[in-house]
């Protein structure tokens, strides 16, 4: 066998990734059989395969929490002989199993597969030291004395009549015949590993719990500034147009006779027009104060109420979701609520009542223009349900694929002396970097989707604009419309 580059190292608190007992072992190896089914026989994980249902395909959480002290003490082991490193730095390998198998992995794995390697042992049990070539003793991180297991160890001759090995109680740790790897093919997992995603239109529900989180009250309120701010708007610009075509009339009549009662004409539009920007302003400042208000309200609730979900689950909860996932929702997801959501629906609820009261304007200055409104309707329905649909999943998508990445980056950060050691960095790096793209990849066909439906939306508008201006020649040229409101209609 080909020696890697690198040491092994078993900790204390072993490290165990998520996924199956095979994966763990393999640990980015190619797999050969022999060398696979002796590793495990050295280790001591015979009994345990045996007693799984799917073997050593079993699956197992997070930090291995679905398996016991000894279990993730003998897999990390086996991770680390089946690396075949030229050094193997095991940290109190012996403290989380029973006094037969630890036997069994003195005998068979340290002394046995491992003989041929340096080995460095850190152990408080001192009858595991008779056969070692050197001996430290250390007390508070200081050298108190070494040298020969028999010149250093008070009770050498003692520990070396007692320290035999029971064949009987062994049996189940060195028996391999009756134990072979079953074929992935046969094996279905039923220990969630993939995030379950909604599909389909938003259920009902979530805007009610929205709504509820927010509160009636708040809801009604910003109701209510949104209609004035907007009714404002589009009040203060017919007015305007009103007010030109007023001063314009009359200077074309001579009702107006000298400068001094065009000023006051003028005083008279502006004293409304002032009064009617004002209230605009004020209903502008609550509706955005009230949202903010209510954003805030509705995201601590919300928060508090996942908090409070998690830490009333049952602890098998924590064996099936990832902290990646947990994270994921506690960070990204809570961050959307926070930010982006008040963000994105005062933006939407600004844009719907800006678009109802500019066509209210444009038809109310043109009524011909309705022709074209009916006409463009369909076709925005039917681009904005195809936008929607994509843009909905691709979301969904995008929010999914952030788990395994947090899961990725909170398991590299545990186990990171353990890849270290194994000079493991540039495939971990390699497989965060293909999650990292798993996740770019949704975002960036989120913003081509945004992209996409942009340009129709942009389409439609060009297409009214055209439409406007045409007919605006005609209605002009025949008189229809007076010039004020004619203008108006065009700068929407």
């Amino acid at each position: 066998m080909v020696k890697a580059k690198g040491f092994a190292f078993v900790a204390q608190s072993p490290w165990i990734q998520k996924g199956t007992i095979k994966d763990n072992i393999l640990f980015g190896q190619n797999f050969s059989l022999e060398k696979y089914k002796t590793v495990i026989k050295s280790c001591g994980l015979v009994k345990d395969l045996q007693e799984f249902p799917r073997g050593d395909l079993t699956l197992i959480g997070e930090a291995g929490v679905t398996l016991s002290g000894g279990q993730k003490a003998r897999l990390a082991l086996a991770r680390a002989v089946y690396q075949n490193k030229f050094m193997y730095l095991m940290d109190d390998i012996f403290a989380s199993v029973d006094v037969n198998v630890a036997q069994h992995l003195y005998t068979h794995c340290i002394n046995g597969l491992l003989k041929d390697k340096t080995r460095i042992i850190c152990t408080h049990n001192s009858q595991f030291l008779l056969s070692a070539d050197w001996v430290l003793i250390m007390n508070n991180g200081t050298i108190v004395n070494q040298g020969r297991p028999f010149e250093v160890l008070n009770d050498y001759d003692v520990k070396a009549v007692d320290v035999k090995f029971d064949e009987a109680n062994s049996n189940s740790y060195l028996t391999m015949d009756d134990w072979t790897p079953i074929k992935e093919s046969e094996i279905i997992n039923d220990l969630n590993d993939r995030e379950d995603q909604e599909q389909g239109v938003i259920n009902l529900s979530v805007y009610k719990q929205y709504w509820k989180s927010v509160g009636n009250l708040i809801v009604y309120l910003l109701f209510i500034a949104i209609v004035i701010m907007q009714s404002t708007r589009n009040i203060s610009d017919l007015w305007l147009s009103h007010w030109v075509n007023e001063i314009k009339i009359k200077h074309d009549d001579n009702a107006i006779e000298d400068f001094k009662d065009l000023q006051n004409e003028n005083n008279k539009y502006l004293y409304t027009y002032t009064l009617i920007g004002m209230i605009n302003s004020f209903a502008t400042f609550f509706r955005a104060f009230i949202f903010a208000y209510g954003g805030i309200k509705a995201c601590k609730k919300i928060h508090d109420c996942l908090l409070t979900s998690i830490m009333s689950v049952k602890s098998t909860f924590f064996d099936i979701n990832t902290l990646g996932r947990i994270l994921n929702r506690f960070s990204s997801d809570t961050n959307i609520i926070d930010d982006s959501l008040p963000f994105i629906l005062n933006i939407f609820i600004a844009q719907f009542f800006h678009v109802i009261g500019t066509l209210c304007s444009i038809i109310y200055g043109i009524p011909w223009a309705l022709i074209i409104a009916v006409v463009l309707t369909p076709v925005y329905y039917k681009l904005q349900i195809r936008y929607r649909n994509s843009s909905r999943e691709l979301r969904r998508i995008s929010a999914v694929a952030l788990s395994p990445l947090y899961n990725h980056i909170n398991e590299s950060l545990q186990g990171l002396s353990t890849i270290r050691a194994f000079r493991a960095v540039s495939r971990f790096e390699r497989e965060n970097e293909d999650k990292l793209e798993n996740y770019l990849k949704a975002e960036f066909s989120s913003q081509l989707a945004f992209l996409w439906f942009n340009f129709r939306l942009r389409i439609i508008g060009l297409t009214m604009l055209f439409f406007i201006s045409f007919i605006s020649v005609f209605i002009h040229q025949w008189n229809l419309t007076n010039a004020g409101y004619l203008g108006l209609s065009l700068t929407y």
